[in-house]
């Protein structure tokens, strides 16, 4: 039994040498569907033209209303814009 305990360690020398690589991580980007809010998914309000005949008031008041659907337009615009950046959930 000896006689063969040597016999084993040359042919381990023998032999070349298994390297194994470290294994490959691979990052896979996974979309998932999410649900928006059905507020952003209605069209902006826009306000008719001022009228033929229309007092300088009435196209001032027009201009308030109008700036203030612009904000309101806008505003949903940035919110879509973090839904789709994934800032905002």
């Amino acid at each position: 039994m000896s006689s063969l305990f040597p016999l084993l360690l040359l042919t381990a020398c023998a032999s070349d040498p298994v390297v194994l690589s470290d294994p490959e991580i691979v990052e896979i980007e996974k979309r998932v569907r999410v649900e928006v809010p059905a507020a952003l998914l209605q069209p902006c309000q826009v306000s008719p033209l001022p009228f033929a005949g229309a007092t300088w008031k009435d196209v001032f008041i027009l201009m308030k209303q109008k700036d203030l659907e612009q904000q309101a337009c806008n505003k949903r615009f940035e919110t879509i814009r973090s839904w789709q950046e994934g800032t905002d959930q």
